[in-house]
């Protein structure tokens, strides 16, 4: 990759160091907001679940009370009786008796007027008869829900099955799980109520959050507007966009370092020893009293990915230096093979110069890089000359072995 490539992708990868941690943390800013949300919803509608489990409780004891009739019916005591229970239950408002069909008393007193019984809209596991909405003629009220088991039957106010303490905006509905709509407070949108009923799991869409809570056969659905996600939001980037920040710095600031690493001339070398990008040129060498080629000398040259050629003391110097120059080592040798194991086995007397660098020397680790070569390929031994420069003896003893393992 070439410098302007470098600098292009580095560029890119920066405006990406920043865009990145960023958008992660507006995006979990987001997430976090809509899940705490939710949470808060959910918690309401698990106590609507609560007070609506409660009020059928209460309902269903004060039935069972009444029933079965062992008064005379609409006597003075079974009136009281259903007064009573009445009075002291919170969530039922009146309680009637009916016979064929037909209102009979009421915990008001006796009925002079034909009353017939509502039919049912629904009818609970334990055998309650439930009408969700009705007009009582007797106090002639708002609507009531009738809840009848047997000859008595229980009036109630609907919202008594959502009677919880909700924030401002906040919207409920407590529903059977098939569907009935028991109560609601705040007048949630019949339509949407029923669209989640038909699929209650949590959700969000353009104008509203949702949330659903099951209980025993009952589903509760809490919402409120989209627009209450925006405080909770601003409080999540608050505490995550200084994260991203930090983030994004650090990313920028590792792009920058790479590319200037990348940049280097050391960096450059570098990639060229991994990319394999050294070639062999190779200088004659002259029998003066016959005037034959008998040989050759291998220079190593590096050859850039856009054609241009980097002389030895370009790059020779900074490889030494850095310890690079082994592995260039191991590359030409196996270049010199490559290039002239058919010349060298068919001309014995031939032979090839390789130079070394002052760490080959220093570690001796040449040696068997060659051995294993010459095992490989059929090239005898006193075909490869070695050659070093004097910065190879600076360490008399590691060179004397160097050079005693080579010969």
């Amino acid at each position: 990759m070439d410098r302007s490539r470098a600098i292009i992708v580095a560029t890119v990868l920066v405006i990406v160091s920043i865009v990145a941690p960023l958008g992660s943390m507006m995006y979990l800013a987001w997430t976090r907001a809509v899940n705490e949300e939710q949470g808060r919803l959910e918690l309401f509608a698990r106590r609507a679940i609560l007070r609506a489990t409660i009020t059928l409780r209460e309902i269903r004891s004060a039935l069972y009370a009444v029933e079965p009739l062992n008064l005379l019916p609409c006597s003075p005591d079974h009136i009281a009786r259903m007064r009573r229970l009445t009075v002291n239950t919170r969530s039922v408002d009146e309680i009637g008796y009916f016979e064929n069909g037909l209102l009979k008393c009421t915990s008001w007193g006796l009925v002079n007027e034909r009353v017939h019984q509502t039919p049912a809209d629904f009818v609970t596991e334990d055998g309650l008869e439930v009408t969700l909405r009705m007009q009582p003629l007797i106090t002639q009220g708002n609507a009531m829900m009738a809840l009848q088991y047997r000859s008595h039957n229980v009036l109630t106010v609907p919202s008594r099955f959502s009677d919880v303490i909700v924030d401002p905006g906040m919207r409920l509905a407590v529903a059977t799980s098939g569907g009935q709509i028991l109560g609601d407070l705040n007048g949630p949108d019949p339509d949407v109520v029923r669209r989640v009923l038909a699929n209650p799991v949590n959700g969000i869409d353009d104008e509203r959050l949702i949330a659903v809570a099951r209980g025993d056969n009952l589903v509760a659905v809490a919402m409120e507007p989209r627009s209450f996600l925006f405080e909770r939001m601003r409080e999540e980037e608050l505490r995550l966009v200084p994260v991203g920040v930090v983030l994004s710095v650090l990313m920028a600031g590792l792009v920058m370092w790479s590319l200037r690493r990348r940049l280097s001339p050391l960096g450059e070398l570098e990639i060229a020893v991994k990319k394999r990008e050294f070639i062999v040129h190779y200088q004659p060498i002259i029998e003066l009293s016959s005037g034959n080629c008998v040989g050759a000398e291998a220079l190593v040259r590096w050859l850039r990915p856009d054609g241009s050629l980097v002389q030895p003391d370009q790059f020779i110097p900074l490889a030494e230096d850095s310890g690079l120059i082994m592995a260039i080592t191991d590359q030409v040798i196996d270049k010199v093979m490559e290039d002239l194991c058919e010349l060298l086995i068919n001309d014995r007397g031939a032979h090839i110069a390789i130079n070394l660098g002052a760490d080959d020397i220093r570690t001796g680790r040449v040696i068997d890089v060659l051995q294993h070569a010459l095992a490989r390929t059929g090239v005898e031994a006193q075909q490869i000359w070695l050659e070093a420069t004097e910065r190879g003896f600076i360490n008399v003893l590691p060179a004397r072995l160097t050079l005693g393992n080579a010969r």
